[in-house]
């Protein structure tokens, strides 16, 4: 969804907008993660040339190579501004590597806080300005990952993969997997693995 400047939305806006929100559900084009949600694409002359293009290729469905071009383009002006607000505060990159490394582990934000020498308050409200997500959430997000990986190559029952992604209760990541994936662990993978 794009929403160009001084469009109306839901609400009306006090003054017009001068950047645009792109929403994503899936991955690049290069199979580079893109966090779901709403992006802001501040590169507003980009933005609003693959405006023009679209409107152009409606009229063309058939010039199928057009509108993936420009839905690559878009998921990669995604993945550009993902990367530069990032880059912006280093210590929040450790902190997302620390979380990537002890993802099976039992959550301590804590833990991570003191390591990175900060509060744990401040670890999250910095990590969700860095990356989109509180450092809960981000876990969350990497163990439910690795639990699709692990449904469609094993064939391990649920309860030795929610052990084996840092969860000790089956029940509950079903109930997750219903909540985040739309569908049971059980559906998922029969219809990954047929």
């Amino acid at each position: 969804m794009l929403t160009p400047p001084n469009t109306l939305l839901k609400r009306t806006m006090l003054e017009p907008v001068d950047f645009a929100f792109a929403e994503f559900n899936g991955r690049g084009s290069d199979a580079k993660p893109i966090k779901g949600g709403l992006h802001r694409m501040s590169d507003w002359a980009r933005v609003r040339s693959s405006l023009g293009h679209w409107q152009r290729a409606a009229r063309h469905p058939q010039d199928y190579v057009a509108g993936r071009h420009l839905v690559q383009d878009c998921f990669f002006c995604a993945a550009l501004e993902q990367d530069s607000t990032s880059a912006k505060d280093p210590l929040m990159e450790r902190a997302r590597h620390l979380l990537e490394i002890g993802w099976n582990q039992p959550l301590n934000i804590a833990a991570t806080a003191r390591a990175l020498r900060i509060t744990p308050f401040a670890l999250s409200r910095r990590f969700h300005n860095a990356h989109g997500l509180a450092p809960r959430e981000f876990v969350i997000q990497l163990r439910l990952e690795k639990a699709c990986g692990l449904l469609i190559e094993t064939d391990w029952k649920l309860q030795r993969i929610a052990e084996a992604c840092g969860w000790s209760n089956a029940f509950y990541v079903s109930r997750l997997f219903n909540q985040r994936v739309g569908q049971p662990p059980s559906r998922f993978r029969r219809e990954k693995t047929v």
